[in-house]
């Protein structure tokens, strides 16, 4: 189906499946709007999501970066932010494996979905956020480890909430 990129500057063939269409590289679909009923999450971390409500942390330790660990929606979001965080390109080649590159709060983001995969946790769904306004060697990942598909789903929803804290941590 032909159609328009979400910035009406060029012509569309197949869409990504969580983001622009696949043939528009500077177009981006607005950020989702956020259910009145999900939590605001902030990280020590320098960031701020939105899950839906049931909302568990777990304390987690870093050796070279900030990371933290949060349950919601039937995924664990683990987050890490420092020097060292990973750029999701080593999910290449992954069963269901996709990305995509949208715009979130105002920084390109690199978006990684896939599965079903081996394990507990079958489906997963990753933004990685390279030269943050933090510092150029600060980088941030969050990755949410899930346990369906509708799961991954909503937890790239979730993922789309972010905003990112413009200050060095």
């Amino acid at each position: 189906m032909k159609g328009e990129c979400w910035d009406g500057t060029c012509e569309v063939g197949d869409q990504e499946p969580y983001g622009r269409p696949s043939d528009c590289p500077d177009s981006n679909p607005p950020a989702p709007e956020i259910d009145r009923s999900w939590v605001e999450v902030t990280a020590t971390c320098g960031y701020t999501f939105h899950p839906p409500a049931v909302v568990a942390e777990t304390k987690v330790q870093g050796t070279d970066s900030c990371v933290t660990q949060y349950e919601a929606a039937g995924c664990t979001f683990a987050g890490d932010y420092g020097a060292f965080s990973g750029s999701l390109e080593g999910f290449e080649g992954t069963p269901g494996y996709a990305s995509s590159h949208p715009v979130i709060d105002a920084m390109e983001a690199s978006i990684v979905t896939l599965g079903p995969v081996d394990g507990p946790t079958r489906y997963q769904a990753g933004v990685c956020f390279l030269r943050l306004p933090a510092g150029t060697d600060i980088e941030l990942t969050l990755l949410a480890s899930c346990k369906s598909e509708e799961a991954r789903d909503m937890a790239v929803r979730v993922i789309r909430t972010l905003t990112l804290s413009r200050q060095r941590r």
